[in-house]
């Protein structure tokens, strides 16, 4: 059994490449290659040549098309055009704005540039005033062939975790902070910065409006998948083996589901906490708008 008998079956996109394959692909042998991404996937190393499309497909929204198996969504699951990484699953609930937490409702009013002061709750339910709310217990991450389903914590939608299993609930995010945070007198300047944490709540927000909103840039009958994220308070972390250990978590953090990255392992350090171990390395991080315009 050769590495690519390994391999799974290619999907009927990648069997169509077959036939373009000899007119733009050239094995390393010299020769005209004539396996489907063989510049790709290669002979040598396919895991590496998988997870090099993976990030082609992260990249240019096409993960669906590149997948090596068909891929079915679980019956009662949801996806959101705006996030095409991401997949709702498991029960699901009705609320109403007041069940929304404040830190939610604030961190959507920082999505809409709304200016802080005495309107900034008015025009925040005037864009609301139509909307409908769902909170969900699942996100799953289907930028690959094999996506992480993260659960949450405290959803009002039950779900059941056997204590000899995996914890779904704790995952890596990304957010950016304003490094001078503390002193009012400097420019906000923010930084990209990586965090550990147990997944509380999933919220998804639709606008229902049936006309852009131009004044607050928001497209017509647009969707929101926010999320709250309990933070682990670090106390040191291994580089070398990328792990990070805590003993108590903190504050609350509330921001859109394109903070999620990856679900996480916890492995008990005895008195000294949790060691939290990352086994995603530095393919999953969040991409902003201002690291591709630099």
């Amino acid at each position: 059994m050769t590495q690519l008998d390994s391999l799974p079956a290619p999907s009927p996109f990648m069997l169509f490449s077959i036939f373009l394959t000899p007119f733009c692909l050239l094995g390393r042998s010299g020769a005209i290659g004539h396996i489907p991404w063989s510049d790709i996937v290669g002979v040598s190393s396919p895991e590496s040549g998988l997870a090099q499309l993976s990030q082609i497909g992260i990249t240019y929204n096409i993960s669906r098309e590149l997948a090596i198996r068909p891929v079915h969504d679980p019956r009662g699951s949801l996806r959101i055009p705006a996030y095409p990484s991401a997949l709702l699953l498991g029960p699901h609930i009705g609320l109403s704005i007041e069940q929304i937490p404040l830190r939610v409702r604030n961190a959507l009013a920082t999505r809409f540039n709304i200016k802080s002061g005495a309107n900034s709750r008015k025009e925040l339910l005037t864009i609301l005033r139509e909307a409908t709310f769902l909170e969900w217990t699942k996100l799953r991450c289907i930028d690959s062939t094999a996506g992480d389903t993260m659960v949450a914590d405290l959803s009002s939608a039950s779900h059941s975790r056997r204590e000899d299993r995996r914890d779904p609930t704790f995952v890596r995010y990304e957010m950016l902070v304003d490094i001078y945070a503390n002193d009012r007198k400097r420019k906000s300047e923010f930084q990209r910065q990586t965090f550990f944490g147990q997944l509380q709540h999933i919220y998804l927000i639709s606008l229902n409006n049936l006309q852009p909103i131009n004044k607050y840039k928001i497209g017509a009958g647009e969707c929101i998948i926010m999320v709250e994220i309990q933070n682990c308070k670090l106390d040191w972390s291994d580089e070398r083996t990328d792990t990070h250990y805590y003993h108590e978590k903190g504050t609350v953090d509330a921001g859109d589901a394109t903070i999620l990255q990856c679900l996480v392992g916890r492995v008990p350090d005895g008195s000294r906490g949790w060691a939290i171990v990352d086994r995603s390395g530095s393919l999953a991080r969040a991409a902003y708008l201002d690291d591709e315009e630099e």
